[in-house]
Order: structure tokens, then sequence, then C-alpha cells
């Protein structure tokens, strides 16, 4: 599964300009790039980095549905 800047920035609790410096600053993985314009972040990605920096304690669901 993929998410898009939005819910990365919720499920860390941040704006999405803290997403883009975190991953300007190298903290937070690139995303993958689908377009010119459409970045998103696997859940896999996500997952080692919470556990590198325990970032999370318990799962998270975004609020938007998602797609595959």
């Amino acid at each position: 599964m993929y998410y898009n800047v939005h819910d990365i920035a919720e499920r860390y609790g941040v704006a999405r300009h803290t997403i883009w410096r975190w991953v300007k600053d190298d903290f937070l993985p690139r995303p993958y790039m689908f377009g010119p314009s459409t970045a998103r972040w696997s859940e896999k990605d996500l997952r080692a980095f919470d556990a590198e920096f325990g970032t999370r304690s318990t799962e998270w669901t975004p609020s938007r549905p998602q797609v595959d």
C-alpha cells in the first residue's frame, strides 16, 4: 500500500511541509514518484522508519480511503 504526503503528515501529526523538510534532510525515506507530481511512500518503508526511530507504537489507519 502507498500513502500520499497528506496521509504521512496525518500519521506523524505534522504539517505537509515538515514531511518534505524531513525528506530533504534525509530523515524520512524518499517517496516513490509515480509521475511528475505524484509522490507516494510505501508501507514497508514507513514501517522500517518507525522501527528505526521508534516513531509509532500503535497501528495507524489513514482517515481517507486508500487505493492499492
